[in-house]
């Protein structure tokens, strides 16, 4: 079945300038799904706040995939709303919401719908801002050809603003990064843009702990920031080729499934894998929070 199919030109809610929040927007598109199916608007509108309460994540385009569960109701429902201005949704403003409408037993369909949009948004985020007819955004749909019986891919979950750094920086440069990102390793590329390893924080304190202290079974003559102090004189003087992992075991390959890529990060209790290409071009980073907010929590 292809996603086009799921969805109608009839279940579109256009420009109305009477949609400001969340709770107008539900209430159309409650009023909308419950003329369209004979359903009870209220029961519907209940199954959208209760979700929203949840948060949500708005991905780019100013895009969001609200959604609500209901029993008895053994259908999947799409409804496409875009506002004549952004309103404040989840965790930043959007202006263009598919939103869906499904049975607390339906989440097979669901996943690969949720899954099918994600591929629309990312491979069209240039487009959404540009739009100004609802016939345009149903060509794009149709266009994408999206078939949801395919699996699901890693390409369309990741994360594809990745910063890299190379063996050639220093490690004090390193942290500044992790901290001006608020991020906790990198992966280490070359000047192709190829994998190489990664850098996280627990390689760099080995440059404040020495491996000989490992073998003792008291620290407690070492001074309270001593340890602390000699890292900061020393992080200039290393760079990242003197102590990044040459890791190939934490990638994954873009084109793999999340079926995959969730048993590889539950069976090593890994959080994170860069994301590579055929040709071993970094070209993602995914995690089980892009798990959490594009798949279980979409």
């Amino acid at each position: 079945m292809k996603l086009c199919n799921l969805i109608s030109q009839e279940l579109t809610i256009w420009d109305d300038p009477h949609i400001t929040d969340h709770d107008m927007l539900f209430k159309k598109a409650a009023d909308l799904i419950s003329l369209e199916f004979g359903l009870d608007k209220e029961e519907i509108k209940e199954a959208f706040h209760k979700r929203y309460e949840l948060g949500y994540e708005v991905f780019p385009g100013a895009t969001a995939i609200p959604h609500g569960r209901i029993d008895g109701f053994d259908d999947l429902i799409i409804v496409i709303a875009k506002t004549q201005n952004p309103i404040k949704f989840g965790n930043g403003e959007a202006s263009y919401f598919f939103i869906i409408l499904t049975s607390n037993t339906g989440s097979n369909m669901y996943l690969k719908s949720v899954a099918g949009l994600l591929n629309i948004i990312s491979k069209n985020v240039d487009q959404f801002p540009i739009i100004k007819h609802r016939e345009e955004i149903f060509k794009i749909i149709e266009i994408s050809d999206i078939r949801l019986n395919e699996q699901v891919k890693v390409s369309e979950i990741m994360s594809k603003d990745v910063i890299t750094v190379t063996p050639e920086d220093k490690i004090s440069d390193v942290v500044n990064k992790m901290k001006e990102y608020q991020l906790k390793f990198f992966p280490v590329a070359d000047e192709n843009n190829k994998y190489l390893g990664k850098i996280d924080l627990l390689d760099i304190l080995d440059i404040a702990y020495p491996s000989y202290l490992f073998n003792m079974n008291n620290l407690s003559f070492l001074n309270n920031l001593k340890t602390f102090e000699e890292f900061i004189n020393k992080e200039s003087t290393f760079l990242v080729q003197d102590i990044f992992k040459k890791d190939t075991k934490k990638v994954i390959r873009s084109d793999s499934s999340i079926i995959e890529l969730g048993f590889i990060l539950k069976k090593e209790k890994w959080h994170h894998l860069t994301v590579l290409d055929e040709s071993k071009t970094i070209v993602g980073i995914v995690s089980m929070y892009d798990i959490l907010t594009k798949i279980i929590r979409a």
